[in-house]
């Protein structure tokens, strides 16, 4: 459980920057000055940082008009959502569906693979 507080830490940290973005992006709009990209901003917000994006554009409407912009972000949050569905399987029942088919497909032992997995995580954790 000790990895569930370093992803926490994660989210809040990239949610921030996140909305510290858009908030930059919004004071530049307004006085027509230089730009942060629109693929920055989806990066961050597929990075975890969604829900820092989604409040930003809410609260400044910012990039709210924009259809194409939008759709991204939504499928931002989908892909977000997915991976906090993944991180929720994994935490308590050793391996989701998709990874367990995936494995299942390209005949491997799944025990194996889970032990691999799970120590290059330990390795990376520390670095997030």
């Amino acid at each position: 459980m000790d990895n569930i507080k370093y992803i926490l830490i994660y989210l809040l940290i990239v949610n921030i920057i996140s909305f510290a973005l858009f908030f930059i992006d919004k004071q530049k709009a307004k006085k027509d000055k230089w730009r942060i990209k629109e693929s920055t901003l989806h990066i961050v917000g597929f990075m975890g940082g969604i829900i820092g994006s989604i409040a930003a554009m809410a609260l400044f409407h910012h990039k709210t008009k924009k259809a194409k912009f939008v759709i991204i972000t939504i499928i931002a949050l989908l892909f977000n959502l997915f991976l906090a569905y993944e991180l929720i399987i994994n935490s308590f029942d050793a391996g989701s569906f998709v990874i367990k088919w995936h494995i299942k497909k390209r005949g491997h032992s799944f025990e194996s693979n889970l032990s691999k997995s799970r120590k290059i995580l330990k390795m990376c954790l520390p670095y997030l």
